[in-house]
């Protein structure tokens, strides 16, 4: 499959783990949503036998942009059936005329910062890991840009790993420029003038598909303030350090 026929596809596997292991290839796999695939790109997809797939969007999000799954794949599909409590804050912005780059580096801060401890997403989180550790792969994470809600959850599974801060940062970057968000940007312009009658300028798109160092440390620097550790914040939600070995077990090779 070509990397460029999903919204940010990769696999984020092969890195080196701080005790010497290396994350297995094949194995963990991220991108956006997958609504918009033509039926051989579908076919590759099913061709990978993915065990797990992590869909990280509310609710109207997954009725919106469907996926493409057959219906026997639903116990594979793992995901919440809620809805944000309030209207999203770059959609405010939007629609009242009040996006900034600023305001968006401010709310994308805030929603790295929060989204960890969310009730909808923080036993989503462990329930992945969790499956994951039981055989649960290949596994595909995804979200709709596959790079803030994917982010911080590949983030966690490569700490659980034991992959340095450093090199979860530098994989996460590499959503930035990354050939299926590109070609997001007139989709977003047409959608964003059609709903609020806005023009967007490219430097407005362009930090609403950016992802910064920042962002992503910020989940785990308030994951440590608010919890001490990653481990523990894991540990309270179900992922412990016996299930930390067998995800250990599964997806590092020597």
């Amino acid at each position: 499959l070509r990397y460029t026929d999903l919204i940010n596809f990769r696999d984020f596997g092969g890195h080196r783990t701080t005790d010497g292991a290396t994350v297995k290839h094949d194995q963990l796999y991220r991108c956006g949503h997958l609504a918009h695939l033509g039926d051989a790109q579908i076919s590759e997809m099913l061709g990978m036998k993915f065990a797990t797939i992590a869909d990280l969007r509310y609710l109207g999000e997954r009725e919106t942009e469907k996926s493409p799954w057959p219906i026997e794949y639903g116990d594979r599909v793992l995901s919440h059936d809620g809805e944000r409590n309030t209207e999203a804050p770059h959609m405010v912005m939007l629609r009242t005329g009040t996006l900034t780059i600023p305001a968006v580096e401010q709310f994308y801060r805030d929603f790295y910062r929060d989204l960890p401890y969310d009730h909808l997403y923080r036993p989503l989180f462990a329930q992945t890991i969790l499956r994951i550790a039981q055989g649960g792969s290949p596994a595909l994470i995804h979200c709709a840009a596959g790079k803030d809600r994917t982010g911080m959850m590949c983030g966690l599974i490569l700490h659980c790993l034991g992959v340095s801060r450093e090199d979860i940062i530098a994989d996460y970057l590499k959503s930035g420029g990354a050939p299926g968000l590109i070609a997001m940007k007139p989709v977003m312009a047409r959608r964003y003038k059609r709903l609020y009658d806005v023009d967007l300028n490219e430097d407005a798109i362009d930090a609403l598909l950016d992802v910064r160092a920042g962002y992503l440390l910020s989940t785990f620097s308030e994951i440590e303030k608010r919890s001490g550790s990653v481990e523990t914040y894991l540990a309270e939600s179900g992922v412990d350090a016996d299930v930390i070995a067998r995800l250990r077990g599964h997806l590092l090779t020597v």
